[in-house]
């Protein structure tokens, strides 16, 4: 118990002589790690918007290139018609 006691006096002594600058470091620190709390929330939201308009457009690219497949089917298909039709004549 005694020791306790003993180390509870040398915790009260040590708060006392630490100088007021730890608090102003440790205010300074909790001010800087807001800070940096408020940018990380910041940058997580504009990587969730660049997400979704990269998934956007992975979307767009893929209708885009189904299309133009389709489109090169049906000019094949058309420039088979149009020369079985020459060599029909």
């Amino acid at each position: 118990m005694d020791n306790i006691v003993s180390a509870n006096k040398l915790r009260n002594q040590n708060a006392i002589l630490n100088p007021k600058e730890n608090d102003d470091q440790k205010a300074l620190f909790l001010k800087e790690k807001q800070e940096f709390e408020k940018e990380k929330a910041l940058f997580l939201k504009e990587k969730q918007e660049f997400e979704k308009e990269k998934a956007l457009f992975l979307k767009e690219k893929q209708k885009t290139l189904e299309e133009n497949e389709e489109t090169t089917i049906n000019e094949s298909l058309k420039n088979k018609e149009t020369k079985k039709g020459k060599q029909d004549k």
